[in-house]
């Protein structure tokens, strides 16, 4: 696909703002939040869950806009083709593993471990189990209509194909014409 010359930039800059946002969200919570948490085990979520993910996630973007920048116009060879379908998929997977390291930088920080109904495998950002723990104004955030269905639509839906169904894939795009030999 081609893009006007306003469209690359308009997606230039986005990229430059996400992944300075990235950076921006890892620095602060290095520096003002794993100092503050008292549970050694919040603290290793935090530092070698989010963080160590918010790392991955920012080289995933990196790798697909150098392997296929929007001012492209050429296809992609085979190599680069599965090089973005693996960073699609570590940055799928990284989504909803960093919403699960959040929710135990929760549990561990608060002491949750053993009050969380149905154990390890009801913590999450969104289970209703680690859920009603929250503070008041965060599940209200976290029930909200645009929340849930990104949730819903999004991560999860996405996350589940990717393990359980069909990983992310970029289309093979093959001429439209092609001469008989």
């Amino acid at each position: 696909m081609i893009y006007s010359a306003e469209q690359i930039e308009q997606i230039k800059r986005e990229e430059s703002k996400v992944l300075h946002n990235l950076n921006e969200l890892w620095m602060t919570l290095i520096s003002h939040l794993a100092p503050t948490l008292e549970s050694d085990r919040a603290k290793e979520y935090l530092l070698h869950g989010i963080c160590r993910r918010l790392d991955v996630l920012h080289r995933c973007i990196r790798n697909v806009f150098d392997i296929f920048p929007v001012s492209r116009e050429d296809l992609l060879t085979d190599v680069e083709t599965r090089n973005i379908e693996i960073n699609l998929h570590a940055f799928t997977i990284n989504i909803y593993g960093l919403l699960d390291n959040v929710a135990w930088v929760f549990v561990f920080e608060n002491s949750l471990e053993d009050k969380i109904r149905g154990g390890r495998r009801s913590v999450g950002l969104f289970s209703k189990h680690t859920m009603k723990h929250f503070p008041e104004r965060t599940k209200q955030y976290l029930n909200s209509e645009r929340m849930k269905a990104w949730y819903g639509d999004y991560a999860k839906n996405y996350r589940d194909a990717l393990a359980h169904r069909i990983p992310p894939y970029v289309p093979i795009i093959l001429p439209l014409f092609q001469t008989s030999r």
